[in-house]
């Protein structure tokens, strides 16, 4: 029994956790948004390039969307300013109520990152 308590303190077990917040969120937003494709020619080759939204604005309501870890009501209230990560061209108004998701993901063996996708307006 000592032999066992001595290794296990010789040698401790390290668990590495993962945390993820999955919330979406009705935003209010504060000012206009909108997604900007640039065209440039760098050394003769035409290329695009897409500027993603960002958007300002106040969070009104939160929900789990799979995943909370931490939870969202604190996001409640909160003013916010996101990039939105959309494969579509988007363009929103100021005072418009849209939905995004903020996805959270810290791991120990990958770095932490956070993806905010628009979703829709609500409805």
């Amino acid at each position: 029994m000592r032999a066992l308590l001595f290794i296990s303190l010789i040698f401790p077990c390290t668990a590495f956790a993962s945390f993820v917040n999955s919330c979406d969120l009705e935003v209010q937003l504060l000012e206009d948004a909108s997604s900007q494709t640039i065209y440039f020619n760098r050394n003769g080759l035409e290329q695009e390039q897409t500027q993603p939204a960002i958007i300002h604005g106040t969070v009104l309501n939160v929900k789990a969307a799979g995943r909370a870890d931490q939870g969202c009501d604190h996001y409640i209230g909160e003013i916010i300013q996101k990039a939105l990560n959309s494969n579509q061209r988007i363009r929103l108004n100021k005072d418009q109520v849209v939905k995004i998701n903020i996805l959270i993901k810290d791991d120990a063996n990958l770095p932490y990152s956070e993806t905010v996708t628009y979703l829709k307006d609500p409805e």
